[in-house]
């Protein structure tokens, strides 16, 4: 009955932009038992009932969609772990790109990060920067490659800000 009444209903919406009934069979049968205006009732009559029925799927839908609420990208200030930044770019001494091996660190107040070395082009990659809490929270983020210190600067926000793209200009 319910596919009966969905392919009426296509029907019935066909009739109104084809003289031609897209399901033949359908409308002869229909046809047999209905006078042309009951016909067209009852394809109306499913075609509400399709409406609505699509309608209420699509309010319970929406009512029953789980509410996910984001997580802050920041912990609070109760000293618990901090999230990473990952710091990535090309070193230039003086005004030429650096070549392979050059060692880069990050620090932020007295928390050092793990040492990262440029490839042959002069990039680094995946500088972690993660100090242990949250009392680093607005603190310099400063660079050193080599052990100079790159003019390049930015403040720790509490991670979770990647990735970061750092071109580290050293001087000659």
């Amino acid at each position: 009955m319910v596919i009966g009444g969905g392919l009426a209903t296509i029907e019935g919406v066909w009739s109104l932009f084809s003289p031609d009934p897209l399901f033949p069979f359908i409308y002869n049968k229909v046809s047999q038992f209905l006078p042309t205006w009951p016909r067209y009732l009852l394809i109306g009559f499913w075609l509400l009932v399709v409406v609505f029925g699509i309608v209420l799927l699509v309010q319970v839908i929406r009512q029953t969609k789980l509410k996910i609420k984001p997580k802050s990208q920041v912990p609070d200030n109760r000293g618990g772990a901090m999230r990473s930044n990952y710091y990535s770019g090309f070193v230039n001494v003086g005004k030429v790109r650096a070549g392979a091996n050059l060692k880069i660190v990050a620090k932020v107040g007295d928390y050092t990060s793990d040492t990262v070395t440029t490839n042959s082009a002069g990039y680094y990659n995946s500088l972690e920067v993660k100090p242990p809490n949250a009392s680093y929270k607005g603190l310099h983020v400063e660079f050193y490659v080599e052990g100079k210190k790159v003019s390049r600067t930015e403040d720790y926000m509490g991670g979770g800000h990647s990735p970061n793209f750092f071109n580290l200009d050293v001087e000659e």
